[in-house]
């Protein structure tokens, strides 16, 4: 889990269709990360992803509920989770990331953050259940 969280963003999408929370992860990420996903999330940020049943598009389930789900992984010099909550009218995702080396800061927090925050908005209206 974070100790601290340096950077956070919260998005949220009304929805139509009620769905537990893991669902909406899935529907939002897939159940294996997309090759625009693994050049994100691995070859950018350096992401460690895992394949396995408790996992969603590579990144492992650490809690669960009906109404949420948190995925958490790491790499050298960040560990971020990423937040799916859902109820009967809203979808939303948060993003929490702690800056383990000071490159983080510069690579997530100067560059990288911005195409994040254009792209989550259009990632939660594009998501189907």
């Amino acid at each position: 889990m974070l100790t601290r969280t340096d950077y956070q963003d919260h998005f949220r999408h009304p929805v139509a269709t009620s769905a537990p929370a893991d669902r909406w992860a899935r529907a939002l990420f897939g159940a294996r990360p997309s090759p625009g996903e693994r050049f994100l999330w691995q070859v950018l940020l350096g992401l460690r992803l895992h394949a396995g049943p408790d996992t969603i598009a590579g990144w492992p389930v650490v809690e669960r509920s009906p109404e949420s789900v948190l995925l958490l992984t790491n790499s050298r010099w960040m560990t971020v989770t990423l937040q799916v909550t859902a109820d009967d009218h809203e979808i939303a995702l948060t993003t929490r990331v702690q800056y383990d080396r000071p490159v983080a800061r510069v690579l997530w927090g100067a560059v990288l953050s911005r195409g994040h925050r254009a792209l989550v908005p259009g990632v939660l209206r594009a998501a189907h259940v």
